[in-house]
């Protein structure tokens, strides 16, 4: 894989990453409307503008795992949406017990469907790490930013009881303005928990937003690395340390230059609910973008017609390619960073 050269700002960065990963949102069904969730970028939201008619077909979903194991991707990483709610998922999560080296995580609102979710933390599903989306443990805070936070504090209790010691927990904690001073408490609840992996997703919303006040601008910066140190203090897996000080430059929507993105080259994928597929998860709004269908061809030939071997530079770096980045980077990966 090629070496990814970062700007953002004064800063600058060389990332080596070593793993490929396929992103798929199989659904933009949701049964919540989080204030700031980047379905409602829009102005509307999944659960507003839902259409079941514009879903990949079933019998094509139910492939897709083995056909990103056959083209030798890493990991796959499913989410929406609110994957759970997928007519088929039961058929994709089985389609995992015949993959032989694949990894699979799942992000879940951990809202809906109990018994599912008790399955695949009983390990009757070849999931690798399943992942909840949380805002804080308290409901009178949460519930101010999301829908139903007692819930998912519910669900995510629930199957830290049931897990079996195969299936990994992972979370995925929304920062916001409401939420951030609560941070420590909801940490410290998830590590107790059986949580060894802690995403932070601090909230950007466009300027004009309904719900812009919940956003973290760079006078949060600071604060957000604290919430990072006490991770790290608890031996949480969390962000690369460099990645974050990249990341801080993107807070209040700015943007970089990435030259040699691997996304360029087939070696990260985004998959759309209705089978789109992309190199670069930050454009899928434009579907004259996409690399191609899933429901008109096949995977490995999408991926044939469009690797491209040459140098690419790209000016709209932001924080959602940081995170592929991330993910990308392994524990093998590196960064070289300059102020």
């Amino acid at each position: 894989m090629k070496e990814v050269s970062v700007t953002i700002g004064s800063r600058s960065a060389r990332i080596t990453p070593t793993q490929r990963w396929v992103i798929w949102h199989v659904t933009d069904e949701c049964n919540l409307e989080c204030s700031y969730c980047y379905g409602s970028f829009s102005g509307s939201s999944y659960k507003a503008a839902f259409d079941e008619t514009k879903l990949l077909a079933s019998e094509v979903a139910i492939r897709v795992l083995s056909d990103v194991e056959a083209l030798g991707f890493d990991y796959v990483h499913i989410n929406g949406g609110e994957p759970l709610l997928h007519s088929a998922i039961e058929s994709v999560l089985k389609a995992t017990l015949d993959l032989d080296r694949l990894r699979v995580w799942l992000l879940t609102n951990g809202t809906v469907r109990r018994q599912l979710v008790e399955r695949i933390a009983r390990g009757d599903f070849n999931i690798d790490r399943l992942c909840f989306s949380i805002d804080t443990f308290d409901a009178a805070l949460g519930d101010v930013v999301r829908e139903s936070t007692h819930a998912v504090v519910s669900m995510i209790e629930f199957a830290s009881r049931v897990r079996k010691v195969s299936t990994r927990l992972g979370a995925y904690v929304v920062l916001s303005t409401v939420t951030i001073g609560d941070f420590s408490d909801t940490a410290r609840r998830l590590v107790d928990l059986g949580f060894d992996y802690i995403n932070l997703q601090p909230v950007f919303l466009p300027p004009g937003h309904a719900d812009e006040h919940l956003a973290l601008g760079r006078g949060d910066a600071a604060r957000i690395q604290e919430c990072y140190s006490e991770l790290e203090s608890m031996g949480v897996q969390t962000s690369n340390p460099d990645m974050r000080a990249l990341a801080d430059n993107t807070l209040g929507g700015n943007h970089g230059v990435a030259v040699n993105c691997f996304a360029d080259i087939g070696d990260y994928l985004y998959v759309s609910p209705s089978g789109l597929v992309y190199g670069c998860p930050s454009k899928p709004g434009n579907v004259r973008l996409a690399w191609g269908s899933l429901e008109s061809r096949s995977l490995a030939d999408i991926v044939a017609r469009h690797t491209n071997s040459s140098e690419t530079r790209c000016d709209f770096l932001c924080g959602d390619c940081l995170g592929m980045y991330e993910m990308a980077l392994g524990p093998a990966g590196t960064v070289q960073t300059n102020v």
